[in-house]
């Protein structure tokens, strides 16, 4: 997970550049579409492909959507940990899960809460297993 710490000097097109670079990493390992991307970040699928596009996502720590972006880096962060490559990762997010009803990225898609209950699962599983 890239959270920027405060405490480090980089410029503001720095902190932009690190967020877009881990993100779109995280989308292109997981082949995720700009819509279940924006999805995901609960953004919308224009504003997603304007960052794209620019290779910058807006360092904005006072915004409510960039908590969306760190829940969602650190849901990549605790999947890398547990499976051994992107493609399960993958399969996971896609896959119908018995504690959603639906698959998990379904499910995160639909709220800031949902999100936060799948990244939740996975500190969980991360930490104790599944």
């Amino acid at each position: 997970m890239t959270a920027i710490p405060n405490n480090i000097k980089l410029s503001q097109v720095e902190k932009e550049e690190t967020l877009a670079e881990s993100l779109f990493g995280i989308a292109e390992d997981l082949k995720l579409t700009h819509k279940q991307m924006a999805a995901l970040i609960k953004t919308t699928e224009s504003t997603y492909k304007k960052w794209r596009a620019n290779g910058r996502v807006p360092y904005k720590p006072q915004d409510p959507g960039y908590e969306a972006i760190l829940n969602f880096l650190r849901l990549s962060y605790n999947l890398d940990a547990i499976f051994k490559n992107s493609a399960d990762e993958k399969a996971w997010l896609k896959t119908p899960h018995e504690a959603f009803k639906i698959s998990p990225m379904e499910y995160a898609s639909k709220s800031f809460e949902n999100l936060i209950a799948v990244r939740q699962y996975s500190d969980y599983v991360r930490g104790h297993g599944a």
